[in-house]
């Protein structure tokens, strides 16, 4: 993706926040006003502000204007600009870094993602159990008995048999009569249980994420020339029916080996263990192939 709106892009911003010359007005070399800056146009692969656009619909290349004194001055030569507004500065700033002059650095994170994946709690439903008590009407028929005493007065006319002479004393009868009368009882009994179980099983989720980490990509030779080597290939290699192509590499590693710290002041032969160790996790088995152009290459630039 190339010349984007800086107002799109949520994930850069300016390294110089003070450039951020949106609302600044623009001024030719005669000092007319083109217009307000509207917009800048970020090219995305190379980090830079490539493009101003004005209000007015028209579009200025960042390399052609020079910024001053909160005004963007277009069409003027960097020195006449200085001359007649002090300090300025030219408009190509970078979203995302910039130069370091001498005695400053700048750090730059690294920064990795890790995924942590932990448990937490949750409510997964549940159930809930309630008893009451109802009543409910019974009906039930039972037998009763009863006993009843009648006392019934029958007129007789018969002669007294004298053994019931005693029938002229005083005499007490007691008849008791009894009957059955309904008794309610209730006896309470467990006819069901409800039995309330929580199991407990375990499962294993596959969590699928991504994690966002910095890579760091060091361009270490920026001063390599690559012609400045075909003389010795042509002198030691053009006969090898190789072309300088498969060559280029090893004058390049050997080249950029004087970035290397670890190889700061030293000789050649306590260089080449660890040299031929990095060459070799990218191009395993060619050490002896290649060994004499990259220490060519590591002795021109460093002269030992």
């Amino acid at each position: 993706m190339h010349n984007v709106p800086y107002s799109q892009l949520t994930d850069y911003e300016l390294v110089d926040k003070t450039q951020d010359i949106r609302g600044w007005p623009v001024q030719d070399q005669q000092g007319t006003t083109l217009g307000t800056v509207r917009e800048l146009l970020v090219d995305t692969e190379r980090e830079r502000v490539t493009t101003l656009v004005l209000d007015s619909g028209q579009s200025l290349a960042a390399k052609d204007v020079i910024l001053a004194d909160h005004k963007v001055l277009f069409g003027m030569t960097r020195q006449g600009t200085a001359a007649a507004a002090g300090t300025a500065a030219t408009a190509g700033t970078a979203a995302t870094n910039h130069a370091v002059g001498n005695g400053a650095e700048q750090v730059l994170p690294v920064v990795e993602e890790v995924l942590r994946i932990g448990k937490r709690e949750v409510n997964a439903g549940g159930v809930q159990v309630q008893t009451r008590i109802v009543s409910q009407p019974v009906e039930q028929q039972v037998q009763l008995r009863e006993e009843h005493v009648s006392v019934e007065r029958r007129p007789v006319n018969r002669q007294i048999d004298p053994a019931t002479v005693a029938a002229l004393r005083d005499q007490s009868v007691e008849v008791t009569a009894h009957a059955e009368e309904a008794v309610v009882a209730k006896v309470a009994r467990v006819i069901e249980e409800i039995v309330i179980r929580k199991d407990v099983s375990q499962r294993t989720e596959t969590i699928r994420d991504s994690v966002k980490h910095t890579e760091v990509r060091v361009n270490d030779d920026i001063d390599f020339d690559a012609n400045a080597y075909r003389p010795h290939f042509d002198s030691r290699y053009a006969k090898s029916g190789y072309g300088y192509e498969q060559y280029a590499p090893a004058y390049r590693f050997g080249h950029s080996m004087h970035h290397d710290t670890r190889f700061h002041g030293k000789a050649w032969t306590d260089v080449e263990p660890q040299a031929r160790t990095a060459w070799e996790e990218k191009n395993p088995g060619t050490w002896e192939g290649f060994k004499e152009a990259i220490q060519h290459a590591w002795t021109k630039v460093t002269g030992s």
